[in-house]
């Protein structure tokens, strides 16, 4: 075996090991990665300091399909549902629900109740009072609150939720 020429290599290793020389030295899918982690470090300070920027965010999150990569778990029984036909005995009852809701509805209902979901229209100021009494719903992009109705959606949760709506205007 013979030993390591060391003077060999001596010309080969850059002895300038700065960030930016290594950037430099880098291939161009390295830096083409670097330069997007850049990109998005900034715009992370940037929702940090700016907190208006950070508005909605998390529900562009959830409608672009960015939900949790184990979905397939979550997922499971909504299979079940459909395949024994649990979906098409339940949804009725939360359809139901839902109409009863947008009866009581003291605010304005935005759109026409044709599933489980009421989408009403309410300012800031009372929508913050609903959330102080204990309520939380979301504000949806068209600016309109949305009021979902389940297949365990109760009479009785209706009408306490109705209750707790006429009384924030």
């Amino acid at each position: 075996m013979q030993p390591l020429q060391t003077s060999a290599l001596a010309g080969t290793v850059s002895s300038n090991l700065s960030i930016f020389d290594l950037f430099l030295q880098s291939d161009s899918i390295v830096k083409m990665v670097m330069l997007i982690l850049l990109l998005a470090s900034f715009w992370s300070w940037a929702v940090i300091f700016d907190k208006t920027l950070a508005r909605r965010i998390d529900n562009r999150l959830k409608q672009a399909g960015q939900l949790p990569s184990k979905a397939r778990f979550l997922a499971a029984p909504f299979i079940g549902m459909l395949e024994d036909g649990a979906y098409l005995r339940h949804a009725p009852h939360a359809n139901a629900m839902a109409k009863k809701l947008a009866a009581a509805m003291p605010f304005p209902v935005a759109h026409p109740v044709e599933a489980n979901t009421v989408f009403v229209t309410m300012d800031g100021p009372a929508l913050e009072r609903l959330h102080a009494a204990g309520w939380f719903v979301y504000r949806f992009l068209d600016g309109t609150v949305r009021f979902v109705c389940s297949w365990a959606t109760s009479e009785a949760a209706v009408e306490e939720l109705a209750e707790a709506l006429r009384a924030v205007p």
